[in-house]
């Protein structure tokens, strides 16, 4: 709920934006922008229930294959599934004047 809040916050801040750059505009075009504004607002909670899928473009089979064989070509050891070690954590500097 707080969300479609903002939502609506945000739409109806960048209308006024717009519309205190649209000083010198006709009145019709600023009604016309806060029209849209409101038509948006109204349409929000049916857009938020709509839910959106959008098929992810899959890799070529042979991506995976050629892209490793290429790092192994460049002198990168390639492990697609070797767990990732953690990085080295160097020592704090000494410093004399903290103790």
């Amino acid at each position: 709920m707080i969300e479609l809040l903002v939502r609506h916050l945000v739409v109806l801040a960048l209308a006024w934006a717009c519309s205190l750059a649209m000083r010198r505009h006709s009145a019709a075009l600023r009604h016309a922008l806060w029209s849209v504004a409101l038509v948006v607002c109204v349409l929000l909670p049916i857009l938020q229930s709509v839910p959106i899928s959008l098929p992810a473009p899959a890799a070529p089979p042979d991506f995976v294959e050629r892209e490793a064989s290429r790092a192994n070509i460049q002198g990168y050891a390639v492990a697609l599934d070797a767990p990732i070690a953690p990085a080295p954590v160097a020592p704090a500097p000494a410093f004399p004047w903290a103790a």
